[in-house]
């Protein structure tokens, strides 16, 4: 009996260390803003060597409210690098930092929280200024850091802003110290924002809530003065434009815009919607 006891204490003391770390995950502040982000990952020549080109077409659609390059996705840290040194450094010590290079908008594209100093810039000349989380600050040990140097292969880096840390790997790990550099460097991430008077942003609301989709095809092209944009999952289909409430505030919302829809979803073969928008300046 005293055994059993132990063990069913011992489970539910479990239990509610469990549940106390689910809650925790859940309402741990990302630092970001999530809202309406879609990440793609560079794998094509056709992407590669291209941004500046899509950046300004997608822009010029009003579907993306801003875009950014990054050597890691916004969930995660790919490089970490050891070698950094400043002034009051343990030399005993190897710290290790993630390492991620961003172009100029990618704070305003995720907008992440500045906590000190400014974001990156194009009234700056920022290619050798680097912003850090809190999670780097403290591993550095230094007060009141932002026009700091600290030094790397023998350049110069001056730290030039601090944001709070996010939630870049595991939700309930530590935040791993992280600087951000902008300027050259391997950078095979494009994050979007999609415009929250877009479609696009109810249409993949929808599928994540309703379709059972494990795949999404997002396709997005201007012709003749029409913006097309087509969304295909290969979820439950059985979607209806009539009845469906997501889908009738997606025909509202596009039909305000001057567009026109049209939903294919069969039962068990996906939902196919094509929106097409009239072009928009500006």
């Amino acid at each position: 009996m005293i055994v059993q006891f132990t063990v069913s204490v011992a489970l539910i003391i479990a239990t509610i260390i469990i549940y106390q770390q689910i809650q925790f995950a859940k309402n741990r502040p990302v630092g970001y803003n999530r809202e309406g982000l879609i990440a793609v990952y560079m794998t094509t020549p056709d992407l590669f060597g291209h941004y500046n080109t899509m950046r300004s077409d997608l822009l010029a659609t009003n579907v993306v409210e801003n875009m950014a390059e990054s050597s890691s996705p916004v969930t995660s840290v790919w490089s970490n690098q050891t070698g950094y040194s400043w002034e009051g450094e343990d030399p005993a010590t190897q710290p290790s930092f993630g390492s991620i290079g961003v172009t100029q908008d990618y704070g305003k594209t995720i907008n992440w929280q500045i906590k000190e100093g400014r974001d990156f810039s194009k009234d700056f000349y920022d290619s050798n200024s680097i912003i850090l989380n809190e999670a780097a600050v403290k591993l550095t040990g230094m007060k009141n850091i932002v026009g700091k140097i600290i030094r790397k292969d023998h350049k110069n880096l001056t730290v030039v802003g601090v944001i709070k840390d996010m939630v870049m790997e595991s939700p309930y790990a530590k935040p791993i110290p992280v600087m951000f550099f902008c300027g050259g460097g391997y950078r095979s991430n494009m994050v979007m924002r999609i415009n929250p008077r877009m479609p696009m942003r109810e249409a993949l609301a929808n599928v994540a809530k309703h379709a059972g989709a494990s795949h999404v095809q997002v396709t997005l092209e201007g012709r003749d003065a029409l913006l097309r944009l087509s969304i295909h999952d290969d979820g439950v289909g059985g979607a209806d434009p009539v009845r469906g409430s997501g889908l009738i505030g997606l025909r509202d919302r596009v039909q305000a815009l001057g567009g026109s829809i049209e939903v294919n979803s069969p039962p068990g073969a996906g939902t196919a919607i094509l929106v097409e928008l009239p072009m928009q300046s500006g």
